[in-house]
C-alpha cells in the first residue's frame, strides 16, 4: 500500500467520525454508532500502517487495537534503549575515545 492509498484510509477514518457525529447530533443512533465503529476500524488501521508498514485485513477492532498496543508497546521499548545508549555516549566517548566524526 502506497502513501496516497494510507491518506485516502485516513480521510475515509475522518469522513466517518464526522458523519457520526452529525447523525450523533440529529439524534440518529444506530446510523451514528456505525459511523463511529467505522472510523475506529479505518482510524487503527492508518496507525497500524504508520507503525509497521502494513495492517491486518480484518473487521476486528479488538484484534486491531492489541495489534496496536503491542506495537506501541515495542516502539517505547526502543525508544528508551535508544535514549539510554545516548545518555550514556558521553562517557563511552570519554572512555573509549569515540568520535561520530570519523578522522
Amino acid at each position: 500500500m502506497g502513501v496516497e492509498e494510507i491518506e485516502i484510509l485516513k480521510e475515509r477514518a475522518e469522513k466517518f467520525l464526522k458523519n457520526g457525529e452529525y447523525l450523533l447530533s440529529n439524534e440518529v443512533f444506530d446510523l451514528a454508532a456505525f459511523n463511529i465503529q467505522q472510523f475506529v476500524e479505518l482510524y487503527l488501521k492508518y496507525r497500524l500502517f504508520l507503525l509497521s508498514g502494513d495492517y491486518p485485513k480484518t473487521r476486528s477492532i479488538k484484534n486491531c487495537s492489541r495489534r496496536l498496543e503491542k506495537l506501541q508497546q515495542n516502539s517505547m521499548r526502543y525508544a528508551r534503549s535508544w535514549m539510554n545508549t545516548l545518555m550514556a555516549y558521553p562517557t563511552l566517548k570519554m572512555q573509549y575515545n569515540i568520535s561520530i566524526h570519523p578522522q
